[in-house]
């Protein structure tokens, strides 16, 4: 139901591990994550992959944090996207889930 884009470019391996941490520990999981790395590494491709998550090399055409996020919506294909920095994290009450939730819930009032 949506992709998760979430550029990194030199962003510090603890925080990044708090950053897939909280995408995990949500309580949606219809998502797909999409990480974008601005300046590529062995070990960031493996910490990505270990979440289970998938890891783009951004590419050249796709300048600056604007363009990390345009490359990996383009590789997405969920009808929602949510975007989350490397360097940031959802805390455990700001669940992705939550605007579907409402949406149904609009969506279904009896008029």
């Amino acid at each position: 139901m949506f992709d998760v884009i979430i550029p990194i470019y030199n962003v510090e391996e603890s925080l990044l591990k708090r950053c897939f941490d909280s995408v995990k520990e949500q309580t949606f999981d219809s998502y797909q994550v999409w990480v974008c790395d601005g300046k590529p590494s062995d070990e960031n491709k493996s910490l990505v992959e270990s979440y289970g998550f998938n890891y783009l090399e951004q590419q050249p055409e796709f300048n600056r944090v604007g363009g990390a996020r345009n490359q990996a919506i383009q590789q997405g294909n969920q009808p929602y996207i949510a975007f989350l920095d490397g360097d940031d994290w959802w805390y455990d009450y700001l669940h992705v889930g939550w605007p579907l939730n409402l949406m149904v819930t609009v969506w279904l009032i009896p008029c």
